[in-house]
């Protein structure tokens, strides 16, 4: 705060950049520090799980705190009154810019197709085949399913999921949530400010993300034709 007062108090140009020089040393000197303090904790706790391997209840307490996560930065965004931290304001603002670049008038109708029993089934092994290219480590959709309870779960899942996808494609009847996704606005670095500085990640239920996979890998020599490689991916 001293140092803002004195770069808006400065009478010229020069003293003004030397004062933001200065500002910036300082706040990468305390950025610095704080990463250092934050990794030494990390290896310290690192050091505790091996030293209570024996005592699971604190092994336990450690385990917890090492995984809580820091609560995530508020994104500011433009208003027409400028910039504004209001949280409901701010849903609305960044709901209506994402609605207008996913949307247009101009688009075309995507043709109905009527429900009808598949030619080529969907089976366990195809699904199998598909749920190993999930990736991991991925946050959750609506669904709060991780990839991770499909991938290592039993066969069984993979032959119930066949049976889901061939039973949408008979009867056009399908969970509600498949057409649905989260979509999380993440601030691009050093870029606080209006909607178009945001980077918008859509989180999909992990159904939708398989039967995805498997018509990817099905349709892949014809997509192949179609689509540049740089631009063709189904991992």
């Amino acid at each position: 705060m001293k140092l803002r007062n004195e770069i808006n108090s400065s009478k010229s140009e020069k003293e003004k950049v030397a004062k933001r020089k200065e500002r910036n040393a300082t706040l990468k000197e305390i950025h610095q520090k704080i990463e250092e303090e934050e990794n030494n904790k990390i290896i310290k706790q690192v050091e505790d799980i091996e030293n209570y391997k024996d005592d699971s209840r604190r092994m336990y307490r450690v385990v917890k705190e090492l995984q809580r996560k820091e609560p995530k930065k508020k994104i500011l965004v433009d208003s027409e009154h400028g910039i504004t931290t209001n949280e409901k304001i701010q849903t609305e603002i960044v709901k209506k810019f994402f609605q207008d670049q996913f949307h247009s008038e101009k688009e075309e109708m995507i043709k109905e197709v009527k429900p009808m029993k598949m030619q080529r089934a969907f089976t366990s092994t195809e699904i199998e085949k598909a749920v190993k290219r999930l990736k991991t480590g991925k946050s959750a959709g609506i669904d709060e399913l991780n990839s991770e309870l499909i991938k290592y779960g039993p066969e069984t899942i993979c032959e119930g999921i066949a049976e889901i996808y061939n039973i949408m494609a008979e009867t056009g009847g399908f969970p509600t949530e498949v057409k649905e996704g989260m979509l999380i606005p993440l601030r691009k670095p050093k870029k606080p400010g209006p909607p178009g500085h945001l980077r918008p990640i859509i989180l999909l239920l992990v159904l939708r993300k398989i039967l995805a996979i498997c018509l990817l890998l099905r349709n892949l020599e014809r997509l192949k034709t179609k689509i540049p490689l740089t631009q063709l991916s189904y991992s």
